[in-house]
């Protein structure tokens, strides 16, 4: 190992500009964080919330009526529903913001997985809570389940988006 070193130490060959590029990006991410984890807990709020345009619970009246297309999930209880809700919500954020973070500031939110998923899952479940309970639309399933398959349904498919985002990002690099 110490041979392996020192040739590297000797040789003359020069790291690519882009290479040396993208690690000091990602340690000037590491050193502050703040930047880009305001860039992708924003872009994901914005995305998110675009889809609370078809939910029933917030009142703004979703695809086809009244509970719309939404009345064939709320059918099978409070779990579904949040299962299903935390699904599209999460995912919708996810994607918004995977399309306007960087290679490099993407890499550095795969790595922090959980670290960077549990604190805004628990904000947007806070927020969202308390938003439902004043917002003039249906609360027929504000009950402890829905609450549950929400929050934890959140936090999986999240690190799991991550996961597979991490994978895609390896596969790039290795290409």
């Amino acid at each position: 190992m110490k041979d392996d070193f020192s040739d590297f130490l000797s040789s003359d060959e020069e790291v690519p500009s882009s290479l040396y590029e993208k690690t000091l990006k990602y340690v000037q991410i590491c050193n502050n964080p703040k930047k880009v984890l305001l860039k992708f807990y924003a872009t994901n709020f914005f995305g998110a919330l675009l889809t609370i345009i078809v939910c029933p619970q917030y009142g703004f009246g979703p695809i086809g009526g009244e509970l719309g297309i939404l009345h064939y999930i709320m059918d099978y209880g409070p779990v579904w529903c949040g299962f299903f809700c935390a699904s599209v919500f999460m995912a919708s954020g996810n994607l918004s913001s995977m399309i306007f973070l960087n290679s490099v500031e993407e890499k550095w939110i795969t790595a922090h997985k959980f670290k960077v998923v549990f604190p805004w899952v628990s904000v947007l479940f806070f927020l969202g809570m308390i938003g439902k309970y004043y917002a003039p639309g249906d609360i027929s399933h504000y009950t402890v389940s829905f609450h549950l398959s929400w929050f934890v349904t959140a936090i999986l498919l999240s690190v799991l988006f991550l996961k597979f985002e991490e994978r895609r990002l390896k596969e790039n690099e290795i290409k």
